[in-house]
């Protein structure tokens, strides 16, 4: 287990609105067999969900969330091909079980910039989003002033 999973595993210990979860270490013997997908994927090996991904069971205002949470750095790793094998096997876990998964990759630096500062699974997840959605609106051109008179003559300034 590296470093990483070690305080994404005390994280998820002392979140508030996690209820169980299992670390890489248990999965996927923690989970009924058939659960887990018995075709190879390319990007996880044998067809199983991989040695960093965490199964959590979080409580929300709306029922229980059941999470694939993979805990390996994204940056060159073809995290399209991860995520759609955790995709897959999240909905070969739901036809099994008849319950939603969801799935989403924790990347080490944001998980360490925002670990401090939440209690829940909800709050890091949201931090992280928003983040995101941040860094991606920085990456658009500023908008031209034909494009800002536009928006305010709409209302949307």
């Amino acid at each position: 287990m590296s470093g990483f999973d070690r305080k994404f595993g005390e994280f998820l210990g002392r979140a508030e609105d996690i209820r169980r979860f299992a670390g890489p270490a248990a999965t996927p013997a923690a989970l009924p067999k058939s659960v887990v997908p018995s075709d190879p994927s390319p990007a996880l090996p044998g067809g199983g969900i991989g040695s960093s991904v965490w199964v959590a069971v979080q409580e929300t205002v709306d029922g229980e969330v059941r999470w694939l949470l993979e805990t390996v750095g994204r940056a060159g790793r073809g995290s399209a091909l991860v995520d759609s094998a955790l995709r897959g096997w999240g909905l070969r876990a739901r036809e099994a079980t008849r319950v939603r998964w969801r799935f989403r990759g924790v990347d080490e630096s944001d998980f360490d910039a925002f670990c401090e500062t939440n209690r829940t699974l909800g709050g890091l997840l949201g931090d992280i989003l928003l983040q995101a959605m941040d860094q991606e609106r920085a990456r658009r051109p500023p908008m031209t002033a034909e494009e800002v008179r536009r928006a305010r003559d709409y209302g949307r300034c």
